[in-house]
């Protein structure tokens, strides 16, 4: 599940790097009295530089960690990671976070089953665990 998490947030931060979401719309009246409007579309990374795409791959980073760690390592890595992806996916719903909403979705999956028991505990099949 981290994997498809940090997968989800790789491919939204691409999406948003050269998805036209800005548009810019000028108009200017020359001395013959005639109007010229010009609209233009850019990017997140035509508006706000390259450097942007560091935030926008970040929670690809962060989900990825879980991945490279094992035991309880990964298991204390995949909490952090859904709970940084969720804060960064709220802090941005208004503009930018709804596009890693996937991604918030599968880690916090990924955290849940890395984090749940694997082995029950035996039973004597009365119901009550063995002591």
């Amino acid at each position: 599940m981290s994997l498809i998490a940090a997968i989800l947030a790789l491919v939204a931060g691409l999406v948003l790097s050269v998805l036209p979401l800005y548009s810019t719309a000028s108009s200017t009246t020359s001395s013959s009295g005639g109007t010229v409007r010009t609209t233009q579309t850019l990017t997140v990374l035509q508006v706000m530089g390259g450097g942007y795409l560091v935030i926008l791959l970040l929670p690809a980073v962060v989900a990825a960690v879980p991945l490279v760690l094992r035991g309880r390592a990964a298991s204390i890595a995949a909490v952090v990671a859904a709970v940084l992806v969720v804060s960064f996916t709220v802090l941005g719903i208004m503009s930018i976070g709804l596009f890693y909403l996937p991604a918030a979705v599968f880690t916090v999956i990924a955290a849940a089953l890395r984090s749940a028991p694997r082995h029950p505990s035996p039973s004597n099949g009365d119901g009550l665990s063995r002591r």
